[in-house]
């Protein structure tokens, strides 16, 4: 039996589709715009506006010109009527900030730490989310919840990642972290932030795109159709772990010739024993050894970014620690590209990102914004 929609239930759905509109409009909102572009009755509108005023969820902003009569007020949503923690654990540093509805970052906390999988490395990280909280003055109870972000593919529902290369581990269990936080907890991965991003926070209006990240470990994010694409188990996008040598190099997942072995920012400095910076400076000084083991990365790069250009056909966008060195090389980069592309060879099919830690944090708290907008 279908079950009848009601008075309430038409309220509401009025009323978050009004809400939505707000938050997401990039033109000035006004309660004309509103009955309008929803094609909603005038009172329908006018009571709902009215509604979320009192809730303090919107407030009037700037008066405007009008073609007749009194000059209306824009509608703006109020930014800091809830906040998200975002927290980004990397291999030698914690990132924490507080974000609000409009994507701000009103604090940071940074801490340089290598990371273990151990009991006092998460109570560490309780310990500054707390200070974080306590610094800004803000209520608990104002606090949507907490995004963990972990370079790996995620599992909420078992409560691990399954593997972390770039942190030097396997299995990390995050029920420890889950509970030791006071707040709700969700855990996200590096590059499915950084595509998040973008697209929620309109930096990014192509209907379809692939992220290939690169760092230590090599990830992906796949945005088509105006959503992300998260595979049958949330792990689409694992680029890194395709094969692109037939018995070569091992990588972290105990496979051999995956392309994160030869891609990753380990492969040309930790197997070296220099920093990555140590190596792009003997590279630009012109060092032979380095420069021959610059241009086999690159070869590789091009390979993998046209074997993913090939399934997706659509633009793919590098990422990562890698970019701010990238760039210089790009001409280099497009010469192979286009020895390797077995088609569309005069268009241009990918592009060099940046690398932007902030940006990860923002994209992890999208989750808790998402679910807050959902229940107005």
């Amino acid at each position: 039996m279908v079950k009848k929609i009601s008075n309430i239930d038409v309220a509401k759905i009025n009323r978050s589709i009004i809400y939505k509109y707000i938050y997401f409009s990039e033109e000035k909102v006004t309660v004309n715009k509103l009955v309008k572009k929803l094609k909603l009755s005038r009172p329908t509108v006018e009571n709902n506006i009215r509604s979320l005023l009192e809730g303090g969820y919107i407030k009037s902003g700037e008066q405007i010109e009008s073609t007749g009569g009194r000059k209306p007020k824009t509608l703006e949503v109020v930014s800091d009527f809830k906040y998200v923690i975002g927290c980004l654990i990397s291999y030698r540093c914690i990132n924490i900030g507080l974000i609000n509805l409009a994507g701000e970052i009103l604090e940071k906390k940074d801490i340089k730490r290598t990371f273990e999988n151990d009991k006092e490395y998460f109570d560490d990280i309780d310990k500054a989310i707390k200070s974080l909280i306590k610094k800004s003055n803000i209520e608990k109870k104002d606090i949507l919840g907490v995004s963990v972000v972990i370079p790996g593919p995620i599992d909420n529902s078992l409560d691990e990642v399954i593997y972390s290369p770039p942190l030097e581990n396997e299995y990390i269990d995050i029920k420890y972290l889950k509970s030791v936080i006071e707040l709700p907890v969700c855990v996200v991965n590096d590059v499915n932030a950084i595509g998040i991003a973008r697209h929620f926070f309109n930096a990014d209006n192509d209907s379809n795109k692939v992220y290939l990240n690169i760092a230590r470990g090599i990830g992906g994010f796949i945005w088509t159709a105006g959503d992300k694409y998260i595979g049958d188990n949330g792990i689409a996008g694992e680029f890194g772990h395709m094969k692109i040598v037939p018995n070569g190099k091992m990588c972290h997942c105990s496979q051999k010739g995956c392309l994160e072995a030869y891609i990753s920012t380990s492969c040309i400095s930790d197997e070296l024993d220099i920093t990555l910076e140590e190596f792009m400076e003997k590279l630009n000084e012109g060092d032979k050894r380095i420069t021959k083991l610059w241009l086999d990365y690159l070869d590789y790069l091009a390979i993998g970014v046209t074997n993913i250009y090939c399934v997706f056909n659509c633009k793919v966008v590098i990422g990562g620690e890698i970019t701010e060195h990238l760039k210089r090389y790009k001409k280099v980069l497009d010469t192979k590209v286009i020895d390797y592309l077995p088609f569309d060879k005069e268009k241009v099919i990918y592009q060099i990102g940046s690398y932007n830690k902030e940006d990860i944090i923002l994209g992890a708290c999208v989750h808790y914004i998402n679910k807050h907008i959902d229940t107005i």
